[in-house]
């Protein structure tokens, strides 16, 4: 038996068509806190990679800029970076804190930002306690709050992931206001979810 290899050149649309098949987030918009660095960062790229316009957060400017030149572009995707610190804002985001993104346009919302803690509780200070309830569980839930109407609103609706830690559960030496920070976010989150059921589905009677 004699097998053959025979090069078979697609025509370039077929090749762009067959390439777009692969990119289930082809047009959505994304949104991730913490986009520049760490796992949000690694969330963005994987987003971008498969069709999605990403909205990246950071605190720094520069960071999210640098971060977002390197996203995919394959499929024509425009990236935005945006300088914002989801600790600062005790309240729901508006269009202005986001330089001028659309609420409404946002698909799925990545709750990616995050700091972390390596202190016992007796000697953290009681700044970086604030700052680590305020980025991980404050900046969620307010994250949450904002994006959560327009997408029930939105026929399609929307996605929201909030990215906790098997800390939540079990904590580790050093980590007291990490570990609670990450459970406050899965106890309100076991909630709201049934909460937006009931409403999406009393808001389409």
């Amino acid at each position: 038996m004699v097998f053959r290899h025979v090069a078979v050149k697609l025509p370039r649309q077929l090749v762009r068509h067959l390439s777009m098949a692969q990119m289930p987030l082809l047009g959505k918009h994304c949104l991730i806190t913490g986009g520049s660095r760490g796992i949000g960062n690694a969330i963005a790229a994987r987003v971008a990679s498969e069709g999605a316009n990403c909205v990246v957060l950071s605190r720094s400017l520069s960071a999210a800029r640098e971060a977002t030149d390197k996203l995919d572009i394959t499929a024509g995707q425009a990236h935005v970076p945006v300088q914002f610190d989801v600790s600062k804002t005790r309240r729901m985001w508006t269009l202005d804190d986001l330089g001028g993104v659309n609420l409404s346009s946002i698909d799925v919302l990545i709750n990616a930002a995050g700091v972390a803690q390596n202190k016992f509780l007796f000697t953290t200070p009681e700044s970086e306690i604030e700052n680590i309830i305020s980025t991980n569980l404050m900046g969620t839930i307010f994250a949450c709050r904002t994006f959560a109407r327009p997408m029930m609103r939105r026929k399609e609706g929307g996605c929201i992931i909030n990215i906790s830690s098997v800390l939540a559960g079990r904590g580790a030496r050093g980590s007291t206001v990490y570990a609670a920070s990450k459970a406050g976010i899965e106890g309100a989150f076991t909630v709201f979810p049934m909460f937006l059921i009931v409403r999406r589905r009393s808001m389409s009677a």
